[in-house]
């Protein structure tokens, strides 16, 4: 049978029709943003931010605080998985943010990744299908130094976390058991939908990006233990953020 897709594997060396740039300077011209971006898609996050922040809100893809008085906005209501997070950053770095830190959710593939720990990812596993569209590699990478800099942070202030894999998927109810058996043995420590395809766009656009986790859920036994409504997923949220704000505006 004739193959009709166009093969993948040429997309992330051809050159693109439609620009983030010339996306922005349609629906946001004149919009100049921080250098700077905390970006988290979860509600809870935003309603703890702006209560301890005067900012001014803009939209374009996603909801933008600018923090008074800082190099930094907030970013949320990006939208969940790949394709429409992806928009949504493309949008922020032609806008002008360099670094970013990402705060968001995500499974354990590991039994001593336990509910409310606290993750920064290294690499991530591009099993997603907006990734391929900017790398030809199987994973992508966070910014080395920045990752190093909230670690450092996060120490300074006795916050426990964990550094290592992460899985993107498109299909957050396709886990599998096989998955989660192959991915244990490479030591994956979570599973979750934007980080790779994140971390592929930051490469290519040669901006600074690093994922970190709250862990909300568990498949390490390779059944589905959810723990979304514990106080602790929600604090450990606050403390990431907190600490995301003291790396970047150091």
């Amino acid at each position: 049978m004739k193959k009709i897709l166009f093969p993948k594997s040429k997309k992330p060396f051809l050159k693109e029709i439609s620009t983030p740039a010339a996306y922005v300077k349609k629906v946001a011209a004149g919009l100049k943003l921080p250098s700077r971006a905390i970006v988290c898609p979860i509600a809870f996050l935003t309603k703890y931010v702006i209560s301890h922040a005067k900012y001014k809100k803009y939209n374009c893809v996603a909801d933008i605080y600018v923090l008074e008085g800082k190099d930094l906005c907030y970013v949320s209501n990006t939208g969940y998985g790949a394709p429409w997070f992806t928009m949504a950053m493309e949008s922020l770095i032609a806008l002008g943010v360099k670094e970013m830190i990402f705060i968001g959710l995500a499974g354990s593939l590991q039994e001593e990744v336990q509910p409310a720990d606290i993750v920064l990812c290294d690499e991530a596993l591009c099993d997603d299908g907006t990734s391929p569209c900017y790398t030809d590699k199987e994973t992508s990478f966070a910014n080395k130094t920045l990752l190093n800099k909230f670690a450092r942070t996060l120490k300074k202030n006795k916050v426990d976390f964990h550094v290592g894999r992460n899985w993107s998927t498109d299909a957050i109810f396709r886990e599998t058991k096989e998955e989660v058996i192959h991915y244990q043995k490479h030591d994956v420590l979570s599973v979750e939908m934007e980080t790779a395809a994140l971390y592929a766009v930051c490469q290519r656009r040669k901006v600074r990006a690093v994922s970190s986790y709250v862990i909300s859920d568990c498949l390490y036994d390779y059944k589905w233990d959810p723990h979304f409504r514990e106080d602790a997923i929600w604090k450990g949220m606050e403390v990431l953020y907190e600490n995301a704000l003291a790396t970047l505006c150091k």
